[in-house]
């Protein structure tokens, strides 16, 4: 028995033994197959928009130490073609099983710009080899057939680009500004569609700081002009909306045009009104928004009833506005169909509950947004206008405003706010997404824009320009709000 364990010890070590040897020999014993280079392209086109790819990849055989299981050792050489390898690119590789070199777009690009000093978007041609030193006097020093391939180095350019401002869809906030689309096919173009404010914009490179940035000519207001810095002789020159509508903002950050084309075409009515027996059987007129003619107003008393919306002070021989469908309740928001003149229009919205209601039709949309008078009975103020404004333990305890005792609709604040912004909560469930009173633009002026909106987690702002001792008032029946520097 212990003659059979032991036979079987031995052969098992012999095994091991031998499968130790094949290992060295797959390591050691390279072959006699000559060193050969190769490259993964002989033609490449570097991309900035694939700075992280892999763009090239050099690999080689492992060449010869003719069975002396001598250790080989490589070195690689990259240089511009006709300069014999007397500068550009030496690797000492060292002894490896790899045998590869790789670059990334970017990574390749900062070598040609940086080691040849090459133009940018210029061809030239690159050659490389590979040397192999084998661990033994004996075997001589192997050097690869030379690899020959094309290369041309990008011109560095913005990749992305940020409209910023009162006219943009978020405002002047840097973390949340508007992305263009870059045109693949253009270099350096850039387009955006949608709905701009009256205001002004800008444009930004990056979203965590507002520098280097694009703003407007001064001398040519379809130009852009770059700008790293801002000073007297670098202004802040923004680009002006001068009315609310759908655009379309073209631009090339290569050749620096710019173009801002109104989508709208023209305003189909320019006065319109209610009627029906919710508005008292006499039409009532809505109001058309000064810096945005798609848009009327309508902020007044309805009655239990019925309306339409009319394109004629008498309701007759005109056009109807109806809801695309009808439902027993005033709903928040609904689409709208027009019915052409002398044709019957069916469809009425339905008022169950008389109040003060605000009626928004927007004609550009097709839609009716309804939204009726809350009698909030606590106002509270927010913002960096105070200290720790942002806090609601802060908001909570000491910026409650001050009920007016001879109407219950307005609440009052007298005192100091410092220079920032600052807008009004109505609820408080301390995650920012309650009802608050805010501007209808993000950073509105205390002096000209008084009206506000209630929304759940708004966040435009009235901005405090000059530090000082102000009056506030809040009206919420008129929805407005008024700011007076005492």
């Amino acid at each position: 028995m212990k003659t059979k364990i032991m036979s079987l010890l031995m052969l098992a070590a012999g095994c091991f033994a031998w499968t130790s040897c094949a290992e060295d020999d797959m390591e050691m014993n390279k072959g006699s197959e000559p060193l050969k280079l190769s490259a993964s392209t002989r033609q490449l086109v570097l991309d900035q928009r694939l700075d992280d790819k892999e763009a090239l990849q050099l690999t080689w055989t492992p060449g010869s130490n003719e069975g002396t299981g001598a250790a080989i050792s490589y070195r690689f050489e990259m240089d511009i073609q006709g300069n014999d390898f007397a500068g550009g690119v030496k690797k000492e590789i060292g002894k490896t099983d790899s045998r590869v070199v790789s670059y990334t777009h970017k990574e390749l690009n900062d070598l040609l710009l940086s080691t040849w000093s090459l133009p940018v978007e210029e061809e030239a041609m690159f050659e490389a080899r590979v040397t192999a030193v084998v661990a033994a006097e004996s075997v001589p020093t192997q050097v690869s057939e030379i690899v020959t391939f094309k290369l041309t180095p990008y011109k560095f350019r913005i990749l992305n680009l940020w409209m910023i401002g009162d006219a943009t869809p978020n405002g002047w906030t840097l973390e949340r500004a508007t992305p263009m689309n870059p045109v693949t096919d253009v270099k350096g173009g850039f387009v955006w569609e949608g709905l701009l404010q009256k205001g002004e914009f800008k444009l930004l490179t990056n979203l965590l700081d507002w520098t280097p940035a694009y703003n407007r000519d001064e001398t040519q207001e379809n130009k852009l002009v770059y700008r790293d810095h801002y000073d007297e002789d670098n202004p802040d020159t923004k680009f002006v909306i001068e009315k609310v509508g759908t655009y379309r903002v073209e631009l090339s950050i290569e050749t620096l045009d710019i173009t801002i084309k109104n989508l709208d075409g023209e305003v189909p009515y320019t006065e319109l009104w209610i009627a029906g027996s919710s508005a008292g059987n006499t039409p009532v007129a809505m109001a058309q928004d000064a810096d945005d003619p798609f848009s009327f107003v309508y902020n007044g008393k309805l009655v239990p009833g019925k309306f339409q919306i009319v394109s004629s002070a008498t309701g007759t021989d005109c056009d109807v506005c109806q809801p695309a469908t009808e439902t027993e309740s005033l709903p928040a928001s609904s689409a709208i169909e027009w019915v052409k003149n002398g044709t019957a229009a069916t469809n009425f919205w339905n008022v169950t509950a008389g109040n003060k209601y605000t009626l928004k039709l927007n004609l550009r949309t097709k839609r009716l947004s309804v939204s009726q008078y809350v009698a909030y009975e606590q106002v509270w103020m927010m913002g960096d206008v105070f200290n720790d404004g942002w806090n609601w333990d802060v908001v909570t305890a000491k910026l409650e405003m001050t009920q007016n005792p001879d109407n219950k609709n307005q609440f009052i604040y007298e005192g100091s706010l410092s220079q920032g912004e600052i807008k009004f909560p109505v609820e408080i469930d301390r995650s920012y997404g309650g009802k608050f009173i805010i501007a209808m633009k993000p950073g509105a002026s205390i002096t000209s824009d008084t009206d506000f909106q209630i929304v759940g987690g708004g966040d435009n702002k009235w901005k405090i320009e000059e530090a000082g001792d102000y009056k506030i008032v809040v009206d919420l029946y008129e929805e407005k709000v008024f700011f007076t520097k005492k």
